[in-house]
């Protein structure tokens, strides 16, 4: 057996390597053909995609690149704003679509025929599940069903039209009791290594779903200890028994909470922001930023303001040096918010990891959000007592925030556990409204109007 060149690129590519192709394939010394038709088409693309990782790195945000691929990625395969159906059914049609222009080289249309048999036998089956999962979490996460009365829903704290946030100081539980936070936007959620604003990054997507449906301190949807009684009230609507065995098909009893957790994830997975003005100029779309725009990102990226030190990376929430390098991809810190008593103290309802850590340099430490769709959110902070992001700059550039009088009353400039990131700068008018105008362009329309995030029982109301 002859010895497989390491150079040939269908040694290094897992889509070539099928045994129906080796008699073919065989005959080619290195796979020449391959690599003569491969490589001259590749070339261009590697070097777009190179200079569009040049252009990300120059305003500190070179994860944008991966972004970008994806967006090109997801536009080859289904195009639109639709996400693969599923990697199984991605790579299909990849392979379908490689091997149709392999086959003038090979001349063999019995390969293209195998390749098409292949996609369709594997392919829409398991797509046709993730698609019915998705539905079917998009649906549980708009029904008021999974709260205690029957009134409340998951879609009632996350508006679409709101970037899946709710426009509240502080979160409502279904008894009216004002939660300790503010409600955090679910825009590309998936894509996050810390839910909470605590930033604890030990929580799965699907266990954290567990706190606003089961938990209790205080109860958000109250159905705490009432799981049995969720279960049923979807096990008695025929629209859910046959949603819920289209999306989990080799589950004997698919009406389950682990199944239940597992479609409302995978809807949730769904709410991606890759389409803001920002995302475009990165593509190479040089008219997407307005001037004021592009002059409040160089402010952004740059010192004296250095936001781009906790705001950072693909979703602008991760931490970097003075060089634009990532150091972590979570961060958390004391913004001085407050200092209640003169010695750093946050308000009693809401602390931050000092609840969980003990550590009293965790004293008002709290997560670094995403700015994705950040006008949407409003209003802003862990306790949403910053009503504007013109209040947000104003605090920053002073270095903290002073209040004056109240029972918070107290100077957050001079904060001990602050954070030295924190440390002011100064903005003429001009230039705070460059950087509001850079911080807008953050936004991605499509998700607050996208039909397949919306709610469904809206539509069939209206």
């Amino acid at each position: 057996m002859r010895r497989r060149s390491s150079c040939c690129p269908m040694n290094r590519c897992k889509w070539f390597n099928f045994p129906f192709l080796e008699p073919v394939t065989s005959r080619w010394k290195c796979r020449r053909g391959v690599r003569k038709w491969l490589f001259p088409r590749l070339t261009p693309q590697i070097t777009k995609l190179l200079r569009v990782t040049r252009r990300s790195k120059d305003v500190g945000t070179a994860p944008a690149v991966i972004r970008v691929s994806f967006r090109k990625v997801t536009s080859f395969i289904g195009g639109g704003h639709s996400p693969f159906a599923s990697l199984t059914r991605a790579m299909s049609v990849c392979r379908l679509r490689l091997y149709t222009r392999i086959r003038s080289r090979l001349r063999c249309p019995w390969v293209c025929l195998l390749t098409l048999i292949f996609s369709v036998a594997c392919g829409p089956s398991e797509a046709h599940v993730v698609t019915s999962r998705i539905d079917l979490g998009r649906h549980l996460f708009f029904d008021p069903q999974l709260s205690v009365d029957g009134k409340r829903a998951c879609g009632t704290c996350h508006e679409q039209e709101k970037a899946f946030s709710d426009g509240f100081p502080r979160a409502v539980g279904h008894a009216a009791d004002l939660l300790p936070r503010n409600t955090l936007s679910l825009v590309n959620v998936g894509l996050r290594q810390a839910l909470l604003w605590t930033g604890d990054t030990e929580l799965s997507l699907q266990t954290q779903l567990r706190t606003p449906l089961f938990g209790t301190s205080p109860p958000e949807m109250g159905m705490g200890g009432k799981e049995e009684l969720l279960l049923n009230r979807l096990a008695v609507d025929p629209l859910y028994r046959q949603a819920f065995g289209e999306a989990f098909p080799s589950d004997m009893k698919p009406i389950n909470l682990e199944n239940m957790g597992e479609a409302m994830v995978a809807f949730q997975q769904q709410i991606v922001s890759q389409e803001s003005p920002y995302d475009r100029y990165l593509a190479g779309d040089q008219r997407a930023l307005s001037p004021a725009a592009i002059r409040g990102m160089s402010l952004f990226f740059n010192e004296p303001q250095n936001c781009f030190r906790c705001h950072s990376g693909t979703d602008l929430n991760e931490v970097a040096d003075p060089a634009g390098r990532p150091v972590s991809t979570v961060g958390r810190f004391n913004t001085g918010l407050y200092n209640v008593d003169g010695h750093g103290a946050y308000p009693e309802f809401e602390q931050g990891r000092i609840s969980e850590t003990g550590l009293p340099e965790d004293m008002g430490v709290f997560l670094v959000p995403m700015l994705r769709n950040l006008p949407e959110t409003a209003p802003f902070m862990h306790d949403g007592s910053v009503p504007s992001l013109e209040a947000v700059l104003d605090n920053y550039a002073a270095g903290g925030r002073l209040i004056k009088d109240g029972p918070f009353a107290g100077d957050g400039r001079t904060n001990p556990y602050k954070h030295a990131l924190i440390a002011g700068f100064s903005l003429d008018a001009s230039e705070r409204e460059d950087l509001l105008a850079f911080l807008r362009s953050l936004s991605d329309p499509s998700v607050l109007v996208r039909p397949d995030l919306s709610d469904p029982f809206r539509s069939e109301t209206d």
